[in-house]
């Protein structure tokens, strides 16, 4: 139950972070890791089409993704190429032309469906509900949403066969920037969200028992450059490569190049110091 829910959360978070970078950071991915955050990411920054190109220092292999996109600049399609070869497609339908409403996945040299998301809104356009389906299990996730007058979200909850294994509250600050989370299941953990003067998200910290702030995360930025910096966690984040299972004693770094129309560039990333692998981005 614990690694369906992984694979859920990673999932929202590399096919929403292969899309997240030209969606103005707004993913099952290669793996089962993409759904969700191509559904929430939905819309390109320009609707162009355009290609990732993934070198991966470790293992001397290469990723690439393309997409394509609907008229009103939402994407239709991603494809997967591991080291050249068709490894898998996303195939996206939407509600009049912008809600997403189902996103299905194959592993393409064998034509073979893998996976279904279904999203469902209210009378705002808000996702209410979104809920999975795979080959063999049928329905076995579904994660419910709860907004604020604002159109704001500030409620997720997670089941897994009907049972709930998560429930996320939110709160905002009056520019609309998330300043906290609170996770409620299995036990409860607070995190904290600081911004600079252009509402840009500087600090991430967690809140321990004993009301002690741990630093998490911290951002930099520098003309065209944003930094990422993942610190003192043993939680498995989503890399350019794939899932990374980091120990307390760990950086992670990831720095974006962003181009003169406001798409990212290329991705690179960074353990301890050392090259991990980077991501380039091609547009037509």
């Amino acid at each position: 139950m614990t690694y369906r829910f992984n694979l859920f959360k990673s999932h929202i978070l590399i096919l929403l972070g292969l899309m997240c970078s030209s969606l103005c950071i707004s993913q099952s991915a290669i793996n089962r890791t993409a759904h969700t955050r191509a559904a929430l990411g939905i819309k390109s920054s320009k609707g162009y089409n355009f290609k990732i190109i993934n070198n991966e220092i470790s293992t001397d292999s290469t990723l690439a993704v393309t997409r394509k996109f609907n008229d009103k600049g939402y994407r239709t399609e991603t494809a997967v190429y591991r080291n050249g070869i068709l490894a898998t497609t996303y195939q996206f339908e939407y509600q009049d032309d912008t809600l997403l409403v189902s996103l299905k996945s194959y592993i393409n040299h064998q034509k073979k469906f893998i996976q279904e998301s279904l999203f469902k809104y209210d009378n705002n356009k808000n996702l209410v509900k979104q809920y999975e389906a795979d080959k063999d299990n049928g329905p076995n996730m579904t994660t419910k949403y709860k907004y604020n007058k604002l159109g704001q979200r500030i409620k997720s909850t997670f089941r897994s066969m009907g049972r709930k294994i998560t429930e996320e509250k939110f709160k905002y600050d009056e520019r609309g920037n998330k300043i906290e989370k609170i996770s409620c299941i299995p036990t409860k953990q607070r995190f904290i969200y600081r911004y600079d003067k252009l509402d840009r998200l500087t600090h991430v910290h967690k809140i321990l028992k004993n009301g002690t702030k741990v630093l998490l995360e911290y951002y930099e930025y520098q003309d065209s450059r944003k930094t990422k910096h993942i610190l003192h966690t043993s939680r498995t984040k989503t890399g350019i490569n794939g899932p990374i299972k980091l120990s307390y004693s760990d950086t992670l770094t990831k720095e974006e190049i962003i181009g003169l129309a406001d798409q990212i560039i290329k991705e690179t990333e960074y353990l301890n110091g050392q090259l991990n692998g980077y991501r380039r981005y091609y547009y037509e």
